[in-house]
């Protein structure tokens, strides 16, 4: 798999999770706020499968009979497994182009920030894979950064003044017209959604916390046409 999560791998152990549960400022927020909107994919699903996982946190917000993280980092897994872990969970080390899961045991996929990690050939696997593992009818969520919108402008400020330089992470850039023709032409798949979501409101936490909160809601139809990451929502097509 040509990739340069080589370079992800360089992240401490347990970085976003500490992100995340911090609950104040403008990244952590971004978290919250994008996982708020992956999950309400969730609903009724019962075996969940959340592919680059990293140190559990998605997995544990998951409400199923059974969630299962897979990541190529063991230390990240080693984390999650420490601080992540309920009796409905469970963590795999493995490679999300070739997943080491049996055919058709999965309700959902998930995969948050994942996909702009990997090249197109890479990305082509990882539909093929995906597919493979889904039961008839299951569904499939990705969350990648949408490149139409700001977002490599924001990319640069993140890399300047973040912990985190994205600069050798994100070799595949989508936009939402890219990903949905890539999902047409490998013919896996029916779109149920592809549009940019999460503009404004994360920087709101700066001041309030629960505001951003507030103009998540009210930002989303501007969102739709610019925001900083791209939501795919899909359903296997067998």
């Amino acid at each position: 798999m040509k990739t340069n999560l080589d370079e992800h791998n360089q992240i401490s152990e347990g970085y976003y999770d500490y992100v995340f549960k911090k609950s104040s400022g403008v990244q952590s927020k971004w978290h919250h706020l994008k996982f708020r909107k992956i999950l309400e994919a969730v609903g009724d699903h019962k075996n969940v499968l959340n592919i680059a996982c990293s140190a559990g946190t998605l997995d544990f917000l998951v409400e199923a009979e059974n969630v299962v993280g897979i990541d190529f980092s063991l230390k990240q897994l080693i984390y999650a497994n420490a601080n992540n872990r309920s009796d409905c969970n469970s963590y795999v080390c493995g490679d999300a182009c070739r997943l080491p899961i049996k055919s058709d045991s999965f309700d959902l996929v998930m995969a948050s920030e994942f996909i702009e990690h990997i090249n197109t050939t890479s990305f082509d696997s990882f539909l093929e894979e995906v597919y493979r593992i889904l039961k008839p009818g299951g569904e499939v969520v990705l969350t990648t950064p949408n490149y139409l919108s700001f977002w490599p402008v924001l990319e640069i400020v993140l890399n300047k003044l973040g912990d985190v330089d994205y600069t050798e992470q994100h070799i595949n850039k989508f936009t939402p017209s890219r990903i949905s023709q890539m999902v047409v032409d490998k013919d896996y798949f029916k779109i149920v959604e592809i549009k940019p979501f999460l503009l404004f409101s994360p920087f709101l936490a700066l001041g309030k916390w629960k505001l951003a909160d507030s103009m998540f809601e009210i930002e989303t139809p501007l969102a739709k046409k610019a925001g900083f990451l791209i939501y795919c929502h899909l359903k296997v097509n067998k």
